[in-house]
């Protein structure tokens, strides 16, 4: 871990120790009184410590137990969590591998597609959960707040899964787009005759599609009341760990913070807080299929002779 300290990062010194003490066999109250004096006391370390020092690591183990007695995870006091508040944290990053599994079935359940609009958001589900695979893996063995660039496409996708089932039109926009990057829709000219990478025409029949899709033309059609005023919150503070901004770098070391720190509890909130979303608009899904299921069904049944039935 020493001489690994730049290749890990700073702030991801004391999860991966923490990972060498517990593949070692070391107790876990060993690794709290390191990480709570920065010091490893050992057969022939303990004969060049001054007393002051092995105190300190002794009352070390010591709060370790008495947390333990307490009902409490010792582990808590190097967050801003109280006892309580850090198992409700390390539940909702185990929950994160059950969002992973409920929509792998949500995808991988045989269905016919009904539309074009659901094969497109059956797309944009598979690469979610791609995603939510990579944040899992940083949960489990290197953190960093990266994780927070990676769920943006993830809540992007949710909006635009929201786009395909509330427009039905929608979903030729999306066909324009995969037939522009494939180079037979080209792009309509400007009039100085510049390329309007916005709008693509169909060579054919020379309709035009406009293929920039923005977020707040699905905020504005969107049936949930709480997707305006989560977009404005959550969308800014995404992008600024797409775009690092060098300001808040500069914010958080002026008072102290260093520039490097992550925070994974904030993190873990506001991924599961687009979890919920994604899993709500699965279940959507799942109802559109049943309408569609109930109204063939239905269709049947009429064409179907009463003495038959």
């Amino acid at each position: 871990m020493i001489f690994d300290h730049y290749l890990n990062g700073q702030g991801n010194y004391w999860q991966l120790t923490q990972t060498i003490y517990r593949r070692a066999g070391v107790p876990d109250e060993l690794f709290f009184a390191h990480r709570r004096t920065g010091l490893i006391v050992g057969e022939h370390s303990r004969e060049l410590m001054p007393e002051s020092d092995y105190k300190e690591w002794t009352d070390a183990i010591d709060e370790y137990f008495l947390l333990l007695d307490e009902g409490q995870d010792p582990f808590h006091v190097f967050t801003y969590l109280s006892g309580q508040e850090y198992e409700s944290y390390k539940r909702l990053v185990k929950l994160i591998d059950s969002v992973i599994v409920a929509l792998g079935f949500a995808y991988t359940n045989p269905k016919k597609f009904q539309s074009p609009a659901s094969y497109f958001r059956y797309l944009l589900l598979i690469r979610s959960v791609k995603s939510l695979r990579t944040i899992h893996e940083m949960y489990s063995t290197r953190y960093d707040d990266d994780c927070l660039a990676i769920a943006r496409p993830i809540y992007e996708a949710y909006l635009r899964m929201k786009l395909l089932r509330l427009d039905s039109g929608s979903s030729k926009r999306f066909e324009a787009m995969a037939a522009h990057a494939a180079g037979l829709f080209p792009s309509k000219s400007k009039r100085n005759g510049d390329p309007n990478y916005s709008v693509c025409l169909n060579p054919a029949t020379g309709e035009e599609f406009n293929i920039n899709i923005s977020n707040k033309e699905i905020i504005k059609i969107s049936d949930s009341p709480l997707d305006g005023p989560l977009y404005y919150e959550l969308y800014p503070l995404l992008s600024g760990f797409v775009h690092p901004e060098f300001v808040q770098e500069l914010l958080k070391s002026s008072i102290g913070t260093e520039p490097y720190q992550d925070d994974p509890i904030r993190a873990a909130v506001l991924v599961s807080t687009i979890c919920v979303l994604l899993l709500s608009e699965v279940k959507e899904s799942i109802r559109i299929l049943s309408r569609s299921h109930e109204a063939r069904l239905a269709l049947r049944l009429e064409s179907t002779p009463q003495d038959s039935i």
